[in-house]
């Protein structure tokens, strides 16, 4: 092969691939979603509504700990340990024999806290009310997203 025919050869080439990629880029510009699967898009690109969504699971995790400290704390401990000693002789066997004392030990406890001021209430009611508001600051972008982030087109 000469190098006119390589030459040919290349642009052909470089010239089919063009083509593909570009018939494919423009295929793939166009999508037909539905109304649905259009705000099903944007609710996950949308900063109001992902931040929304963050405070409600706090609240959440709030909701639960305030929910623990009516429980009991529990607590368990173990250990274990060796400790070699002095070197004696055997008198049966007349050979030299290092013993070892082991030991272990292991504790349980627990607490329960009966009154501490209606503190764990007062968390109680806090948490319901920053969760109850949390889900009013989530429908708010969700009504936006309804109303104004979308026009539909009819044909």
């Amino acid at each position: 092969m000469n190098g006119r025919s390589r030459i040919g050869l290349i642009a052909v080439v470089v010239a089919g691939v063009t083509l593909a990629s570009a018939t494919t880029g423009a295929a793939q510009d166009i999508q037909v979603v539905t109304l649905d699967e259009a705000v099903d898009m944007a609710r996950h690109v949308n900063p109001a509504i992902i931040q929304a969504e963050g405070q409600l699971d706090n609240a959440g995790a709030a909701k639960r700990q305030a929910m623990g400290a009516w429980l009991p704390s529990l607590s368990l401990s173990s250990g274990y340990s060796t400790q070699p000693g002095r070197e004696v002789l055997d008198p049966t066997t007349n050979t030299l024999v290092t013993p070892t004392t082991s030991s272990a030990n292991g504790s349980v406890g627990a607490s329960l806290v009966i009154f501490n001021g209606f503190r764990r209430t007062a968390e109680n009611r806090s948490a319901r009310k920053s969760s109850k508001e949390c889900l009013v600051l989530l429908a708010r972008p969700y009504r936006g997203l309804m109303v104004s982030d979308f026009s539909v087109e009819r044909y």
